[in-house]
């Protein structure tokens, strides 16, 4: 089959998008009047439509001719580009500025911009080089033969999601190493490359594919996606905890006198990815510290535990929810409603936050589980046992429990459930 590509006008910009070896053939009985109408409706609808000024055009053109030798541009460089475009690139930078061109990008999968302290000096181009720089953090650890990490740290970061610093260097140097060596049999490396590499001042401008002379920038990028969370000595990765919650734990739980229902938040799809994200967004809040047990964090592959105030914050993950609950560990002490909703206010402000980075937006249903088992406290199975908050009536009733009216039959005290939530 001749190339595709090869068939798109020389004039045309069409082919930056297509690729011949992303291209698959298949056979379905699909008529081709239907195929024609499903294509039509797409290219017709509204959302195709939206107008892009012409002064957004060079970062497109400069994005695809620069990424494959960069992964990061720096604002001041992207402003110097459009002065050497126009005699006006400083009015057209401003403009594009005020437009927010970069965010535009940034929605269309094509750059990684965020106007935030720490992130906004810098744009990363080369969306896939980041996606692979986290993916080779989160590789099975059996594929990295090779890598002087040690024993210990391996385990544990295959155990708590725990990334001692030192071997996330050995990994992107790994991967570093490779790149050098591929791009010496291609011939596209020279010594002098090689020293102008070595120029921290230029260290955004020059032959910079690779990873570690970007470590602190991936590092913020990846903590802002809620990816990872930043330590010192150390990372937290939450898609690689293995960790099972301890009993005690769970019996501190159980036993505590002060304590919330569990708040759900019932997901159509990826509550896991959410939680993940939700973990690493509750670390970087002020006043929130993650509770420790015998010296190690309480993170767990489906629990986080954090201290707030003389509050304890339990959260939790199922396949279709994420859970919330506050217990206070010292006894005596009576829980305030005013601050428990400041806590679900917050969890919620980033789990509207979170839901929102996506094409469509991720819906969620807020409720409770119709009863509490005691064997099941933390991440607790809400599949025939979910009642959505707006079933609940709003006065304090003891009744029947809607979901179990003949088989399995219990009681539900409304005041019980909503007592300390904000509804």
């Amino acid at each position: 089959m001749a190339s595709l590509i090869s068939q798109i006008p020389k004039s045309s910009h069409l082919s930056q998008y297509i690729r011949d070896d992303k291209i698959f053939c298949t056979e379905f009985n699909l008529p081709l009047r239907d195929l024609e109408t499903c294509l039509f409706n797409i290219a017709s609808n509204q959302r195709w439509n939206e107008n892009i000024p012409k002064e957004w055009s060079f970062f497109g053109i400069e994005i695809n001719q620069k990424k494959i030798l960069m992964r990061i541009m720096k604002i001041s460089k992207i402003r110097s580009t459009a002065s050497e475009i126009t005699d006006r690139g400083e009015e057209v930078f401003k403009k594009v500025e005020k437009l927010d061109m970069l965010r535009y990008y940034h929605d269309a999968g094509k750059a990684l911009y965020f106007k935030e302290d720490g992130l906004y000096d810098k744009v990363i181009i080369n969306v896939q080089w980041f996606i692979d720089a986290f993916k080779h953090i989160i590789t099975d650890k059996l594929h990295f033969t090779g890598i002087p990490g040690t024993q210990e740290n391996w385990e544990e970061y295959y155990k708590t999601g725990n990334l001692r610093d030192q071997l996330l260097v050995e990994i992107w140097k790994y991967k570093d190493e490779e790149l050098f060596e591929k791009l010496k049999k291609e011939e596209k490396y020279s010594d002098n490359e090689s020293e102008d590499n070595d120029s921290e001042d230029e260290s955004d401008e020059n032959d910079k594919r690779y990873l570690l002379c970007h470590k602190e920038s991936l590092l913020n990028f990846m903590q802002r996606l809620g990816l990872l969370a930043i330590g010192t000595e150390s990372h937290y990765v939450p898609c690689m905890n293995r960790k099972e919650i301890e009993t005690e734990l769970l019996n501190l739980i159980e036993e505590s006198e002060s304590k919330s229902s569990v708040l759900v938040y019932q997901f159509d799809f990826l509550p896991f990815f959410l939680f993940f994200r939700l973990v690493v967004g509750c670390m970087q809040e002020n006043g929130w510290k993650v509770l420790r047990n015998r010296g190690t964090s309480c993170l767990y592959k489906n629990a986080a535990l954090f201290s707030y105030i003389q509050y304890n914050i339990v959260l939790s993950v199922t396949k279709e929810s994420i859970q919330l609950q506050v217990f206070c560990p010292i006894q005596g002490i009576i829980l305030e409603t005013e601050k428990i909703c400041l806590i679900q206010e917050r969890i919620e402000e980033l789990l509207n936050a979170l839901a929102g980075t996506f094409n469509r937006k991720i819906q969620y249903v807020r409720g409770f589980r119709c009863r509490m088992d005691k064997e099941e406290t933390i991440a607790m199975d809400i599949k025939e046992h979910f009642l959505p908050e707006k079933d609940i009536p709003k006065e304090d009733l003891k009744l029947m429990c809607p979901l179990h009216s003949v088989t399995d039959r219990h009681i539900i005290d409304t005041a019980e459930l909503t007592r300390y939530w904000k509804l």
